[in-house]
């Protein structure tokens, strides 16, 4: 933050010398001023699998491969499908898409401003031999506790706060 003193409106004195020398005396208080700026920091605070009519939008299941010394791959097909699109709540500033790529540059989850699975999609499911894995693909509804902090041009600094709730579709195939 760059601070520097101004000069605010004033009288200024001035007073001749007998030699020719010209004194000016500056006002005494002078006010502080700073470069505006906001800053952000996002915390998770919740994380919910989609779904819709309490069904899972994606599919999820588990493929037992135990007594095969052959790798196998399986494809499933998604039964619910669905939609979630981010949105914000509070005195947040700069909208949701500057929101959403800030969670992706300042965290380590990778959210979106809208995610879809649709009804059909085909998932692959790869599973080694002599394993059972348990698979998931869906979209995780993320909550942020958003915490903003703006410096005003005289040095203030306000901090709001609000929520915010993205997309993040999600796969994932683990040995169980």
């Amino acid at each position: 933050m760059q601070k520097m003193k101004t000069m605010g409106i004033a009288t200024v004195t001035g007073l001749v010398l007998a030699s020719g020398t010209v004194v000016v005396a500056a006002p005494a208080s002078a006010d502080e001023r700073c470069d505006p700026y906001v800053t952000r920091s996002y915390k998770q605070t919740k994380a919910d699998w989609l779904t819709v009519g309490g069904k899972l939008v994606g599919v999820r299941g588990t493929i037992d491969n135990r007594k095969s010394s052959a790798a196998v791959t399986e494809t499933v097909s998604v039964k619910v499908g669905g939609t979630l699109k981010a949105s914000y709540t509070g005195e947040l500033s700069g909208g949701v898409n500057i929101l959403i790529a800030e969670v992706n540059a300042k965290t380590s989850y990778t959210v979106e401003v809208s995610a879809t699975i649709e009804v059909g999609k085909k998932v692959s499911v790869k599973v080694p031999a002599h394993k059972r894995v348990s698979y998931r693909t869906g979209i995780l509804k993320r909550q942020f506790r958003v915490t903003q902090k703006r410096v005003t041009s005289n040095c203030k600094t306000i901090t709001t706060y609000g929520k915010l709730k993205s997309a993040d579709p999600w796969s994932s195939v683990k040995n169980v």
